[in-house]
């Protein structure tokens, strides 16, 4: 058996985390798990339907808040900056934040915005679990442009402060518009070793010159390959139409990650979690990597780092996991 990253590296990583400052720009939500015990559904007198009779409640931050408190619990000090709405789930949001240890100072309020909450319904029978359709809380229309101008206008303020800031673009009507697009395009063209990480599920084409973290199914859309079958296929044309020296860490379920340059293709293992839970992993794997690349890894080296968080998450079931300094240094072995 031998480590991922070297073990002394590691260390060295996670002591220097503790120094930096990272904002994190994006669709911050919260999120619920509702646990149902099915034993106590009644059919309901007004529908043919049987109740879900709610037994437990656990909230905790979704999306970008997720990678924000995932890069806080690698030790990096974390500023937030979004739009979330001024309703009881955006209370309950700003409490997360604040309880995570997160800067909120960037975090603006809109009357004319929605809070986003993921709430997984479990359903429990005896030892039985079983997960029924989420519930989502969206948008339907992106923040009002004075909001966006606010927080705008507080990252601004903060860049200079920031070693990394990491873009997590999630939602379709989120808080990454086009007009925070352009200006986020306008900053890195004005600092241009402003490192800059980005997960986009639907638009990372926007975000070809920065560090990009898309899954396989990402990656197919970018290149329209609906056949994403081929991952071999996939990373050599992505890397044949690379024009920076900007690395692309492509996420590959259990087979870990590829480092993609404009002349290499770079596949780094993860540690294999048998029977563990991936909820999380992925915000997991883009805050350990921006959190190594701000320390000042190498490509391999932050790809290694990111894959240990990730599978430090996985290892946590039932629950959204979050990367652990502990687990990652236990974990730090393949065969």
């Amino acid at each position: 058996m031998s480590a991922l990253l070297d073990p002394g590296r590691l260390d060295a990583l996670l002591a220097a985390a503790a120094t930096l400052r990272i904002g994190v720009l994006g669709d911050f939500a919260l999120d619920a798990y509702w646990t149902v015990d099915m034993r106590q559904s009644e059919l309901s007198r007004e529908t043919p339907l049987p109740n879900r009779p709610v037994v437990e409640e656990s909230l905790g931050p979704g999306g970008a808040a997720h990678v924000a408190r995932s890069i806080r619990r690698l030790g990096p000090e974390v500023s937030a900056h979004t739009v979330i709405g001024k309703d009881w789930r955006g209370d309950l949001l700003a409490e997360q934040l604040t309880r995570a240890g997160i800067a909120d100072r960037g975090v603006v309020r809109s009357a004319g915005f929605n809070t986003v909450l993921f709430a997984k319904v479990v359903l429990t029978a005896e030892n039985r679990r079983q997960e029924d359709a989420r519930l989502d809380f969206v948008n339907q229309q992106p923040p009002p442009p004075a909001e966006q101008r606010a927080m705008l206008d507080e990252l601004a303020a903060a860049l200079g402060t920031l070693d990394a800031l990491v873009v997590s673009d999630y939602q379709q009507c989120g808080v990454v518009t086009p007009g925070v697009s352009t200006w986020l395009r306008e900053v890195r063209a004005q600092n241009p070793t402003l490192l800059v990480l980005a997960d986009s599920r639907e638009r990372i084409g926007d975000y070809a010159d920065t560090v990009c973290t898309p899954n396989r199914q990402e990656l197919a859309a970018y290149l329209e390959d609906p056949a994403d079958d081929c991952v071999d296929a996939l990373l050599k044309t992505l890397s044949a139409q690379r024009t920076t020296d900007i690395p692309w860490f492509v996420t590959l379920d259990v087979h870990g990650c590829a480092v993609v340059t404009s002349d290499a293709v770079d596949v780094i293992p993860t540690v294999r979690i048998d029977g563990g839970d991936p909820v999380g992993a992925g915000d997991a794997f883009l805050a350990g990597l921006a959190t190594a690349l701000a320390a000042g890894a190498a490509p391999r080296e932050a790809a290694c780092f990111a894959n240990l968080a990730a599978a430090a998450t996985v290892t946590q079931v039932g629950t959204t996991g979050e990367p652990d300094a502990e687990l990652m240094r236990s974990l730090n072995v393949r065969t």
